[in-house]
């Protein structure tokens, strides 16, 4: 039995898209009839600050999270709601999921990384609890911390921020907050 991932797969399972996307074509031709804005995507982990942005910002501002979404269609119904919002919205806000990044990259979709510091365990447990997160969610972030962060880092196809003590998303990118 495989290493359990953030995404709630083995480490050895590997995405697949039922059916191909067109984002690429679809954005080259928005763009030349100017009808897309661009849209910033950031993935973030959990506790950063992504609904407190989505809820306070002046920005037209969406989040998808990958819980909402059936596992059996996961990640193709995910990544064509992100499709979908591209060129309609400033900032979309799309999980750390492995798979959904995966997915997302093979369709030329670029993002942000954002994650926090491995060593800021505690402070995110905290803020955790203080947002009012349940014990299973708790526990479970806890127990997977390392496995978790470590695993993000080692994404190679996004840009990194990485968050440090008492950083949010709106600390970092503060034209979008």
């Amino acid at each position: 039995m495989g290493t359990l991932l953030a995404s709630g797969i083995k480490a050895n399972d590997k995405p697949n898209l039922a059916r191909t996307l067109t984002w690429q074509a679809d954005q080259r031709v928005a763009r030349l009839l100017g009808l897309a804005r661009q849209t910033l995507v950031i993935s973030a982990f959990c506790g950063t600050g992504k609904t407190y942005i989505c809820e306070n910002s002046s920005k037209n501002v969406i989040e998808f999270e990958c819980w909402k979404y059936d596992k059996n269609d996961f990640p193709e119904n995910y990544v064509i709601d992100v499709k979908a919002s591209l060129g309609k919205v400033d900032a979309i806000f799309i999980s750390t999921n492995p798979l959904a990044l995966h997915a997302l990259n093979e369709l030329g979709v670029k993002s942000i990384l954002i994650y926090p510091s491995l060593q800021l365990k505690s402070e995110y447990i905290e803020r955790y609890k203080k947002r009012g997160s349940s014990n299973d969610f708790v526990t479970t972030l806890s127990k997977n911390w390392d496995n978790w962060i470590n695993e993000i880092k080692g994404n190679k196809y996004c840009q990194y921020v990485e968050l440090k003590y008492g950083e949010y998303i709106s600390t970092v990118l503060s034209e979008i907050a």
